[in-house]
This record gives C-alpha cells, sequence and structure tokens, in this order.
C-alpha cells in the first residue's frame, strides 16, 4: 500500500515536471483542457478562420477599401490594378494574422513531446518573420485566384465579374487555403527530415 502510495506521488512529480519548460516556466497550454485536443487540429482550424476573416473583411465588405469587383470598367488595366490590390491586402491582412497571431500560440504549444512548429511554415522571429508570410501569403492567395478563376470557367464557382467580387465566399476560401496550405507544408518538413538524415549521415561518416 505504502509503495504504491510512494510510485502515484512519484508519477505525478513526473507529470508536473514535464509541465515546466526548458527555462523552466509553466507552459500554459500543458495545463489547459485544450492540451486534449490535437495540436495540428487547432493550428490548422485557426489557419482556417484566419483565410476565411481575410476574405471576408477584405473582398466582402467588412472594411471599405473601394475594392468593388462588380463595377463595369473597360479598361483592362483597371481590372489588373483592382485584382493585384486585393490580392496585396488580403495577403497583408492575413500575414498579420499568421505571424502575430497563430505563430506564437503554435510556439506556446510546442515542447518536446509535441513539436508544433511542424505544422507552420514558416518560423522566423520578428519584422523577418512577418516579411516572409507576407510574401508566402502573396504566392498562395494568387494561387488561390487562379484556381478561382479556373472553376469560375467550368461554371463550378460564380465568376468574380458576375457576383459582385465574391468568386468563392470566405469559408470555401479557407479550405482551400488549408489545402494549398497542407501542399507546403508537406514539402517543407520533407525537405527538413532530408537535411537532418543527409546531416546525420555525415556525422556517422566523419565519425
Amino acid at each position: 500500500m505504502r509503495r504504491a502510495t510512494k510510485d502515484k506521488m512519484k508519477k505525478k512529480r513526473t507529470e508536473e515536471k514535464e509541465e515546466i519548460d526548458e527555462y523552466g516556466d509553466i507552459e500554459p497550454y500543458q495545463v489547459d483542457k485544450l492540451s486534449k485536443i490535437p495540436s495540428g487540429l487547432i493550428i490548422t482550424f485557426m489557419k482556417f478562420w484566419a483565410a476565411a476573416a481575410a476574405v471576408f473583411f477584405i473582398l466582402i465588405g467588412g472594411l471599405d477599401l473601394g475594392i468593388d469587383f462588380s463595377k463595369e470598367t473597360t479598361d483592362i488595366y483597371e481590372d489588373y490594378a483592382i485584382t493585384i490590390r486585393a490580392i496585396v491586402l488580403v495577403s497583408l491582412f492575413l500575414a498579420i494574422l499568421l505571424n502575430y497571431g497563430i505563430k506564437h500560440i503554435a510556439h506556446l504549444m510546442n515542447n518536446r513531446r509535441n513539436n508544433t512548429h511542424k505544422w507552420m511554415v514558416l518560423n522566423l522571429k520578428g519584422f523577418l518573420g512577418f516579411l516572409a508570410y507576407f510574401l508566402y501569403s502573396l504566392v498562395t492567395m494568387t494561387i488561390m485566384f487562379f484556381i478561382v478563376l479556373l472553376f469560375s470557367y467550368y461554371k463550378l464557382v460564380p465568376s468574380f465579374m458576375d457576383n459582385g467580387g465574391i468568386g468563392i465566399e470566405p469559408f470555401s476560401y479557407g479550405l482551400g487555403f488549408i489545402l494549398v496550405d497542407g501542399v507546403f507544408l508537406v514539402a517543407k518538413n520533407y525537405i527538413v527530415k532530408l537535411y537532418q538524415y543527409l546531416k546525420y549521415k555525415k556525422q556517422i561518416q566523419m565519425a
């Protein structure tokens, strides 16, 4: 009985130590009920929400930025200018959410048993991280724009001009972003694993 009590107390102390990070501070995520939800699911949902919010506030009218695809124009260059401005503004909004919001939450959830960095394409710090995410958002937004054009060509979704600029609604865009981001994640994680393998192989050869 006494031995069982000691083992129980030892197990409890071990669990408490695992809740302390490498700097000796308590990790808030580890003592929260959300820790039972897979971190990848939480981060993916936050990305989905961020992409949907970016489209809603910039393109649909949450913010009045003067972007109106429904206005008929005969100047093709004006159409290009509106499209480019929309892509840049959505990318800027998305980059802010990814770099200053989701990336930091993912960092809080990261520990030795749960590598949450693998769910983020970029993990750079400071303003450089924001610039990197802005460029990344430009790439993903451009890909999504051409996907919408392709789908609208085959009448799978309304075109930008026929539907006031909403080729797809925010939740569909959020899902599309998750799919595109997932492709980049798979590629990034594969490259990281390949680099680690080659580095380990080189160390073995030098030993």
